[in-house]
């Protein structure tokens, strides 16, 4: 397998759009790239995330080339730069990518950066620098791209394209909390129990 220096730009083949209307099945190639490889090459690359290097095994598996990275660095580094991304479906099948960039910018002010590639034909990756951005988009859920619905939900590592997640944000009552403690470092805190915290509701905000 042929090496590349650091920092060398990266590309990988993506599915073409078609010229017009929402993509069918048949469009699609028969490799689907993975959370990490659909960013790849994807014109909005201005997110970063700094991590820690991650090493892989280059073998063979079943007479096949494979690449083997440590259980760690799987579930830990690799997953932690998809820490806030969105995974976008739509049902009939998604627009041009160019379109749900464009559309999904006029419709979400951003405080940071996104960027947006291609997953199959049904299904984009939505990638924020910014929690704040990642927390309003979290709670929109749908998002009409072009007259097409977006339903959006949180990337995670079981995700699989033929399922339905069973990931979604809740409200959390703390009925006659002390005043001094909706601070939201404490709130963080006494709810971690129940989940990730992700923002205070309006009518509690100190």
């Amino acid at each position: 397998m042929e090496s590349l220096d650091a920092g060398s730009s990266v590309g990988i083949i993506q599915p073409k759009d078609p010229a017009k209307g929402p993509m069918k099945a048949k469009d699609i190639g028969a490799q689907i790239p993975s959370c990490r490889e659909a960013f790849i090459g994807a014109p909005s690359m201005e997110v970063t995330h700094s991590l820690a290097p991650v090493i892989a095994k280059h073998t063979t598996h079943n007479g096949k080339p494979a690449a083997i990275s440590n259980a760690s660095d799987y579930y830990g580094v690799m997953a932690d730069e998809c820490e806030l991304t969105f995974v976008g479906k739509f049902t009939m099948g998604r627009p041009r990518i160019e379109t749900i960039r464009s559309k999904f910018l006029e419709q979400t002010p951003l405080k940071g950066k996104v960027r947006i590639a291609a997953y199959g034909f049904r299904h984009v990756f939505i990638d924020f620098s910014s929690e704040l951005d990642f927390n309003v988009v979290y709670f929109t859920i749908f998002m009409d791209i072009a007259g097409s619905l977006m339903r959006t939900f949180k990337w995670s590592l079981n995700f699989d394209p033929h399922e339905e997640s069973s990931l979604a944000p809740i409200w959390v009552l703390l009925p006659e909390l002390k005043f001094h403690l909706f601070e939201w470092n404490y709130l963080k805190q006494i709810l971690a129990a129940v989940g990730t915290p992700l923002k205070e509701g309006l009518s509690h905000h100190r």
